[in-house]
């Protein structure tokens, strides 16, 4: 652990008055800069115009009695500082929104690099918290991601279910013919124009309620309901809608109600043109299918020429968070994983009697449940022609699978009988129920599972086809899930470094918590040449980055600190890199 230095006042003078060019001084008073924070005349609280340097690039610990100004140095001090000159550094329409650092009393402070201060508290459980997200670095990449990445089309265009390939073009701005031409592929179906004029803000919105009064709308669609403008604003209230404050809303302008024939095109130009002029650029299409209005989104601004659904609204950092409801996967909330019914729970003693207690959920459900699930299974048993006290494990392979899945049309038309299946119907229970008590002890036969949705990865498709440029192209989950096993390049020899880019370890983790089969503990062994500890790689930890072959990735790790927590922890991130990335 390195020592805290201080100066003596002498030395101080000498190096404060060597000029560039003359003296020697000058020149070392620089080098030093670099390689210390120098605090001057700190006196924040009970600190006594305190003169101290403390090494970069280092772990170090401030230690003392209570009340001795820890404290008032590292945070008060130090990190305050860091934040009110990184304050300072954004233009005043940013400043307005954040909270302003007061100086703090010290003489001066040079050396120091953009600050984060890492509150201490206890761990939590909380399966949407990660440590970039308590440390709020992952708020830093979904900035970067939101202003310097591509997006591109994730529209399938073939492969399978578990490796879909997708379309994978650049996507860009949409004119509005080319999605009129995409709305008259939608022949002999109804069609409902919208445009979206407030998305995901809080607030009652009356006034905007009022306004589309005014251009002569009469319904709008709030939250996904269709409501009558002027049904709305009849009471005068401040609360028109009759929607909750401080919860976020969406409200859409509804522009026109339309069947999709080929003599109604210009009708249809003159409704999207009047949509997109009204929210600059933004569309939203209902299409009834099926008797379901299916959305479809397009935007002036941020679609794919092939695929014109597959468009963007806008590049905020929102559509990068899983806690975001623009970001999330839909499938699993922004989880990375789904609980599913799992048939070994639900049948736990394949050597029992369907009918005599093998499926377990079925059981002790009380006497009225236990006789509609008794009959159930002796309907069941008599069209399938299987005795009650044919053990499960012994069943053929097609009746197992009626029993636990239900009937597919193929079943019904070859086997004439209809059979909703245990696990649909524990599903629909489960969903439907309002008692806790039923609900928990459903939840007793279901297991964790990854999300066929996303794969983990807990954000929807359009938030995972936006790439940094470069060969790599990585998004922005996959930056979350590299490992920790890299080392400072820049303390590497230039003629070595592709020998470290070959020993660094192509694995990703998963950020949702379900183990990659690549990923990697090894530590890094203490360098010969170097005091600083190895590095651990926790598994999925997704914080910081490897760096194989990337020219990118070389430049970020270059700049990122050593970590020198055995139990694999975050010890100390400079922002630095990235600040000046945005």
């Amino acid at each position: 652990m390195p020592s805290i230095r201080r100066r003596h006042h002498s030395e101080e003078h000498r190096t404060q008055n060597a000029t560039p060019g003359v003296n020697p001084l000058y020149h070392a008073r620089v080098s030093q800069a670099a390689r210390f924070i120098r605090v001057r005349g700190a006196a924040e609280h009970n600190l006594k115009s305190l003169d101290v340097d403390i090494p970069r690039d280092c772990m170090v610990v401030i230690t003392g009695v209570s009340g001795s100004g820890k404290s008032s140095l590292a945070f008060d001090t130090i990190f305050a500082e860091g934040q009110r000159k990184y304050m300072e550094s954004l233009s005043a329409y940013a400043r307005q929104f954040l909270t302003q650092w007061q100086k703090p009393d010290v003489e001066s402070i040079e050396g120091l690099p953009p600050t984060i201060a890492i509150e201490q508290r206890t761990g939590g459980h909380n399966p949407r918290s990660t440590v970039a997200t308590i440390t709020e670095i992952y708020d830093y990449l979904r900035v970067l991601f939101a202003r310097c990445a591509t997006p591109t089309c994730w529209a399938r265009t073939g492969g399978t279910t578990t490796r879909p390939r997708t379309c994978g073009r650049p996507i860009a701005a949409t004119s509005a013919t080319q999605i009129v031409d995409a709305l008259m592929g939608f022949d002999g179906q109804r069609l409902m124009i919208c445009s979206p004029v407030i998305r995901g803000k809080k607030g009652f919105h009356g006034a905007v309620i009022e306004g589309l009064r005014k251009h002569g709308f009469v319904r709008a669609r709030v939250d996904g309901t269709i409501v009558d403008v002027r049904d709305a604003l009849k009471e005068g209230t401040e609360n028109p809608l009759g929607i909750g404050r401080y919860e976020q809303h969406t409200i859409e302008a509804v522009v026109d109600r339309i069947v999709i024939k080929p003599d109604v095109r210009q009708r249809l130009a003159d409704s999207v043109e009047v949509a997109m002029r009204l929210s600059d650029g933004l569309l939203t299409a209902l299409v009834d299918t099926d008797g379901a209005w299916v959305e479809h989104r397009y935007s002036e601004k941020l679609a794919c020429s092939e695929h014109p659904q597959s468009s963007l609204d806008e590049m905020a950092p929102r559509l990068f968070s899983f806690n975001s409801p623009y970001g999330a996967c839909r499938q699993c909330d922004g989880l990375g994983v789904v609980s599913e019914f799992d048939d070994q729970l639900i049948v736990p003693d394949g050597s029992l009697g369907i009918g005599d207690g093998a499926i377990e959920p079925w059981r002790k459900n009380g006497k009225r449940m236990n006789m509609y699930y008794g009959r159930l299974m002796r309907r069941f048993c008599d069209r399938a022609e299987v005795t009650r006290t044919t053990p499960y494990e012994k069943l053929p392979k097609t009746i197992r699978r009626i029993l636990m899945e239900g009937t597919t049309e193929a079943d019904e038309s070859r086997l004439g009988f209809t059979f909703e299946g245990v696990i649909p119907s524990l599903r629909r229970r489960y969903e439907k129920s309002d008692s806790d008590f039923v609900k928990e002890k459903l939840r007793g036969y279901m297991s964790s599972t990854e999300c066929p949705g996303c794969g983990g990865r807990r954000l929807r498709p359009a938030s995972l086809h936006v790439r940094l440029p470069g060969a790599d192209g990585v998004n922005i989950a996959e930056v979350a899930a590299m490992s920790l096993t890299f080392t400072d390049i820049s303390r590497v020899p230039p003629t070595r470094r592709n020998d470290f880019d070959s020993r660094t370890p192509k694995s990703f983790g998963c950020s949702s918590g379900v183990k990659s089969p690549m990923e990697s503990s090894k530590t890094v062994p203490r360098s010969a040449n170097s005091n600083r500890p190895g590095l651990v790689s926790p598994p999925s930890c997704p914080v910081s980055f490897s760096a194989p072959n990337s020219s990118l990735f070389r430049k970020v790790a270059s700049r990122l600190p050593q970590f020198t927590s055995t139990n694999g922890s975050l010890a100390r991130f400079d922002t630095a890199w990235i600040m000046r990335a945005m």
